[in-house]
């Protein structure tokens, strides 16, 4: 049996030779796996070549930025210092706490949550509509689906 880094490795230079134009059997046979092996790799992505993933480009905040700008802006840190801090320039702060922050009122300032989810659709939104759309049908589905 293979370690896991030899069997990812393994599969890294069957794929190599499958986009190099090589068959099924004879990637199979080069890398050193058996025919049937090579097939389940193939199944396993529809017949297709993996592609590799992208490197992150920097253009979003990561989950480690989004952390750091919380504990930096609980500790009182104004939005340069946090900018200064993490290496981005002070607008990208900015719209990440007034995205994600909570409405200031005049009792409290607005709570910044890293981890905040979108709200949910209103109703009506997100569903198929009913065939008929007579108000009564269409009240009675909304309390429906919206339950």
């Amino acid at each position: 049996m293979w370690s896991k880094k030899e069997l990812i490795d393994k599969q890294t230079r069957f794929w190599v030779l499958m986009a190099g134009g090589s068959t099924l059997t004879g990637a199979s046979e080069t890398v050193g796996v058996s025919r049937a092996t090579g097939r389940k790799w193939r199944q396993a992505t529809g017949g297709r070549i993996p592609r590799k993933r992208p490197e992150p480009s920097g253009r979003y905040l990561s989950l480690e930025e989004r952390l750091q700008i919380a504990d930096l802006h609980l500790g009182g840190a104004g939005v340069r210092a946090i900018a200064v801090e993490i290496g981005r320039t002070p607008s990208t702060v900015s719209r990440e706490l007034r995205r994600n922050g909570s409405a200031p009122s005049a009792w409290r300032a607005g709570k910044y949550a890293p981890l905040r989810r979108r709200s949910k659709p209103s109703c009506g939104a997100g569903g198929p509509r009913p065939a008929s759309s007579t108000t009564s049908n269409w009240r009675a589905w909304c309390n429906q689906s919206c339950v």
